[in-house]
């Protein structure tokens, strides 16, 4: 397989890191995003599904950390992520 094959389906991910803006949602899993029930700018309160994620036919559902808005959306349906990945952002308190 041609390198830059490899790379572009490997892609590049962003992990997640501390923010003093903002509240990061990594991936807890490694698995499939399939649905998300969010949108940016969605106020969410603490323990509101943010999205689903599939891994082995088993469901997750990830959930707001905290409460506040949602400021920026990493992922889209069908996309594979590995633990930590960034999912979403939340900002501050509404």
């Amino acid at each position: 397989m041609p390198a830059n094959m490899m790379i572009a389906e490997v892609g590049f991910k962003e992990k997640v890191r501390g923010s003093s803006r903002a509240t990061a949602v990594g991936a807890p899993i490694p698995g499939a995003v399939t649905i998300i029930a969010v949108e940016r700018g969605s106020p969410v309160k603490k323990g509101d599904k943010l999205l689903v994620m599939e891994a082995m036919k088993m469901q997750t559902t990830v959930s707001a950390p905290v409460a506040g808005k949602v400021l920026r959306l990493a992922v889209q349906p069908g996309q594979t992520v590995e633990p930590k990945d960034l999912l979403v952002e939340i900002g501050g308190p509404e």
